[in-house]
């Protein structure tokens, strides 16, 4: 993003009152009262002239850190309604699928995730997870 913007463009993004606002709340909330005011900064962005499925994965990634893997799921299918070609978002939700011992849910969203980037970075933590698997269930495969 750096590179994108002149030095002049970036000064104007960064004294944005609304992008100011945006970092604050999702910066990496250190207790579930940080979290929770970073959740009450991203509602008063609504409306904003930004992508709302942007805030919605914010807010996503926020209530994953609080425990609420539901409003997370929601938010981040939320999110993937309105544009489906974000592959963070696939493997995320992928994520939160094996965490609520759904293997064809996650499966589901990891190869959503390949086909859209088969080389993506995050991914490789699945690849990992399957390679293991393989090796120890390779009647499975």
């Amino acid at each position: 993003i750096r590179d994108r913007w002149s030095e002049s463009e970036r000064a104007a993004i960064a004294a944005d009152p609304q992008v100011t606002q945006l970092f604050a709340a999702i910066q990496n909330p250190k207790d579930q009262d940080d979290a929770r005011a970073a959740l009450v900064a991203l509602d008063a962005l609504e409306g904003a002239p930004t992508e709302q499925y942007m805030l919605n994965l914010f807010a996503a990634n926020i209530h994953a850190k609080l425990g609420e893997i539901g409003k997370a799921k929601m938010l981040i299918g939320t999110a993937l309604e309105e544009n489906p070609y974000i592959v963070s978002a696939w493997i995320d939700l992928g994520e939160f699928y094996f965490l609520d011992f759904d293997p064809t849910g996650a499966w589901f969203c990891w190869d959503i995730a390949r086909r859209l980037h088969p080389d993506h970075h995050l991914l490789v933590k699945t690849s990992t997870l399957e390679q293991r698997l393989a090796e120890k269930y390779p009647y499975f495969f």
